[in-house]
């Protein structure tokens, strides 16, 4: 039984290669590029992207902060101390 199933898979599997290499002659440079870069490259680039920017926005964020800390007294309460 377990013979039958794997010989199957096999067949499939073959039957599977041989529909992906009739499509692939049938497409154009145009949707090979489509595939490999948007569908393979797309995600990569955008978290590397999002990841910068988060990376940046807190960076941000703190030097924000630091400045806040340094000039939270005004000039009239450095007067009177």
């Amino acid at each position: 039984m377990l013979r039958l199933c794997q010989e199957a898979v096999k067949e499939g599997q073959a039957t599977l290669d041989l529909a992906i290499l009739k499509k692939y002659s049938d497409l154009s440079k145009s949707d090979v590029m489509d595939i490999v870069l948007d569908d393979k490259w797309r995600d990569a680039v955008c978290g590397r992207v999002n990841s910068q920017v988060n990376s940046l926005t807190l960076a941000l964020v703190a030097r924000i902060q630091e400045l806040g800390d340094r000039y939270a007294e005004t000039l009239g309460v450095l007067d009177t101390t």
